[in-house]
């Protein structure tokens, strides 16, 4: 009996020339040309090229003059579908224009259309009807499964063991001192910054689009040094000004951008390695 032919075994690894080959052109090359030049399945390339950080230029279609007169005139009573048609495009590119027109479908069109699909009475089948009754209405659970689920029940009142009293404090994630001011259980709505609170007592509540925070030098978690004077309101234009990375000195900001590319770097080799052999 002949032996079985074994398969020709794929490319299992990236070699620099292979590489070279991919940053030369994957932005100008189709995909047949690529699986063709390189000899792998277009996954495999486009793994390979997320590794390397390369990318292909995404196809833009150009709007002229009298496509967007053509888009203002009929977009309300026509639809979508048939307009992406004529002019070769995807629907989502016809609808993305014309909200960047401001355009929106006539009411009229709306109702025609849902009566010509019967999309309202599709979803009116499917729906809860007024009245009816759930299945399980009234009914108990088993005697047999009660007995294995109440060890693990909420009783009535229970409380976490590690929940805290109004009034507690604590270092959140971001490092700053909060207090318990509700017990609603929601916790962003329990807690409050006391630098907040401690602007609140003097000048009443923060206005709109402003943030209060600390002066330069002054953040604590001391409570005793969360006072007044350490404290600013600014609009959230100034916040970002004040923490802008040009404000910094030029060797600081080159570490900081240095680093940035180090852990962009660290986190391509570290997603290349966890792919499979065959996709590298």
């Amino acid at each position: 009996m002949p032996a079985k032919r074994r398969p020709t075994k794929a490319w299992s690894h990236w070699t620099p020339a292979r590489d070279m080959q991919l940053r030369a052109h994957y932005a100008t090359a189709s995909w047949p040309e690529l699986m063709a030049m390189l000899r792998c399945s277009r996954l495999s390339i486009k793994c390979r090229a997320s590794a390397l950080g390369l990318k292909r230029p995404r196809k833009q279609h150009v709007w002229t003059a009298e496509q967007d007169a053509h888009l203002v005139q009929h977009f309300a009573t026509r639809s979508a579908v048939d307009m992406a048609s004529t002019w070769g495009l995807k629907p989502t590119v016809v609808y993305r224009r014309a909200k960047q027109l401001g355009l929106k479908k006539d009411p009229n069109f709306l109702s025609e259309f849902a009566k010509r699909t019967g999309l309202p009475q599709r979803g009116a089948a499917c729906g809860f009807k007024k009245g009816s009754v759930p299945a399980n209405k009234g009914k108990k659970m088993r005697p047999e499964v009660y007995a294995v689920a109440q060890r693990t029940m909420f009783r009535k009142g229970q409380r976490p063991h590690n929940a805290k009293p109004v009034g507690a404090y604590r270092v959140n994630s971001d490092g700053y001192l909060d207090r318990k001011t509700h017990n609603t259980g929601y916790p962003p709505a329990d807690w409050e910054g006391v630098h907040r609170l401690v602007w609140k007592e003097h000048h009443g509540e923060i206005p709109p689009g402003h943030i209060v925070c600390f002066k330069p030098g002054r953040r604590t978690t001391d409570l005793a040094l969360i006072t007044i004077d350490a404290l600013e309101c600014l609009t959230k234009r100034q916040i970002m000004a004040r923490n802008t990375l040009h404000n910094l000195p030029p060797q600081l900001k080159s570490t900081i951008q240095t680093k940035a590319i180090l852990k962009r770097m660290i986190n391509q080799r570290t997603k290349r390695d966890e792919q499979p052999e065959e996709h590298r």
